[in-house]
C-alpha cells in the first residue's frame, strides 16, 4: 500500500511514523482553545506580474510544474511567508518552493509574484 501526502509542510524525505484515522469522539476536544492563534490568519490576494506569468507559462508548457503546484504556491504566498519583523513593501523577498526560487513583494493586501527561477539540483 502507498499513501501519498501532498500539501504538507514537510521536507522531502521526512519520515511519517504514524498514520491513524480521525475518531471524532476521542480525538476532538470540544472545549479546547488555542493560547495564541485565536483566529485563522488573514490571507492576501496573490497576483503575478508579467515576468512571473511568462515564467509560469514556460514551466507549465514544459511540464516542470502543474496547476496543483501553482495552487499550493499561491496558498503559501497568501499567508505572507515573510519574517514577522519584515514589513518593507518595496523589498523583493525570495523563498525556495520545490525546485524554484520564488521572488515576491508584499504590500498591505497583495502578494505580487515578481519572478520564478528554476534552481539547480545541487543548490
Amino acid at each position: 500500500m502507498r499513501v501519498y501526502v501532498t500539501g504538507s509542510d514537510l521536507l522531502n524525505g521526512t519520515p511519517i511514523l504514524d498514520i491513524k484515522p480521525y475518531i471524532q469522539y476521542s480525538d476532538a476536544i470540544a472545549e479546547a482553545q488555542s493560547g495564541y492563534a485565536h483566529a485563522e490568519p488573514e490571507r492576501k490576494a496573490v497576483i503575478w506580474n508579467e515576468t512571473a506569468l511568462t515564467a509560469q507559462k514556460y514551466f507549465l508548457q514544459n511540464k516542470e510544474i502543474d496547476s496543483q503546484y501553482i495552487d499550493e504556491l499561491e496558498q503559501v504566498l497568501a499567508l505572507d511567508p515573510r519574517p514577522a519583523y519584515q514589513e518593507d513593501a518595496e523589498r523583493i523577498y525570495k523563498m525556495k518552493f520545490s525546485d524554484f526560487d520564488i521572488h515576491f513583494k508584499v504590500d498591505q493586501f497583495v502578494v505580487t509574484v515578481i519572478d520564478v527561477v528554476k534552481t539547480s539540483a545541487l543548490a
